[in-house]
């Protein structure tokens, strides 16, 4: 794609905190299966065209919210949703909860 620099600036972060999300989960369950389930079910409900996110609608989604703003940082810029300051929060997030909730159970 023709990416603008901010755009591939904003991809490497956003991938950056989606890989920092899968090594945990990966490490934390020691196994690399969970990751590959949440990457599969991610990649069914957004790439299989089953939910679309974006300032358009998706005639080939069952599913489409439209954003009301064209900000790069809600719309995910060129890429698109996954790179979302949103989505972002949700790696860190999900990154968190196994996190936490991992140290939790081996305090048990």
């Amino acid at each position: 794609m023709d990416f603008s620099l901010f755009s591939c600036l904003q991809v490497i972060i956003a991938g950056m905190f989606v890989g920092i999300m899968f090594s945990v989960i990966a490490l934390e369950r020691h196994s690399i299966w969970n990751s590959a389930i949440v990457h599969a079910i991610w990649n069914v409900v957004i790439l299989g065209g089953f939910l679309s996110i974006g300032t358009k609608i998706d005639e080939y989604s069952a599913y489409t919210y439209v954003l009301k703003t064209n900000s790069f940082a809600i719309t995910g810029g060129e890429f698109g949703i996954e790179a979302s300051v949103i989505a972002m929060l949700g790696y860190v997030v999900v990154t968190l909860i196994v996190y936490l909730n991992t140290r939790k159970l081996n305090k048990v």
